[in-house]
């Protein structure tokens, strides 16, 4: 007697089908809630790291829908239901619910604020610091350092580890 999800039996093959769209609309689902909640981090260059963040739990699922569907026997008709279902979610149901999850970010993001401020629209002088701190250690990690100043690092570092760090002063770069 073939499993149920054997190819030879036809109402498996609807099993897996339905199972593949369903896993691709969430997918979809997946990436809409990732879309809405991390936008302003993709924007201040995090775009790699949100990718990857976002893989690994849509590849989880897609692997979890395989294995309960069809034990990971590789057929075209499961990555048709995926692509179906994805189609599916993108043309339906998408619009309406990145909606209200852009809606519901700014409505919880306005509402933290408060609390965190204290209704206040500034921020107390020791939070920008930090703020601005940890701007500035995001910045200089994400921008390569340039030529002269690896040099000048190069340098401080040697007049640190020498204890002649009084002799430091800026010199013009040599022409070559």
């Amino acid at each position: 007697m073939p499993s149920p999800a054997s190819p030879a039996a036809l109402g498996g093959q609807v099993y897996v089908f339905f199972l593949a769209l369903l896993a691709g609309d969430a997918v979809g689902l997946l990436y809409d809630l990732f879309r809405a909640t991390l936008r302003p981090a993709r924007k201040r260059g995090w775009g790699d790291l949100l990718d990857l963040l976002f893989w690994l739990p849509a590849s989880l699922l897609l692997a979890t829908a395989m294995v309960l569907g069809n034990w990971l026997e590789f057929r075209f008709y499961p990555l048709l239901g995926v692509g179906a279902g994805l189609v599916l979610y993108f043309t339906l149901a998408s619009p309406a619910v990145y909606g209200s999850l852009l809606a519901l970010r700014r409505a919880t993001g306005a509402g933290a604020r408060r609390v965190v401020l204290g209704g206040r629209r500034r921020l107390s002088p020791v939070a920008r610091r930090v703020g601005a701190g940890l701007r500035r250690l995001t910045t200089a990690l994400r921008r390569p350092l340039s030529r002269a100043k690896r040099r000048r690092l190069g340098r401080l570092r040697r007049l640190v580890r020498l204890g002649r760090l009084r002799r430091l002063r800026r010199r013009p770069p040599r022409r070559r």
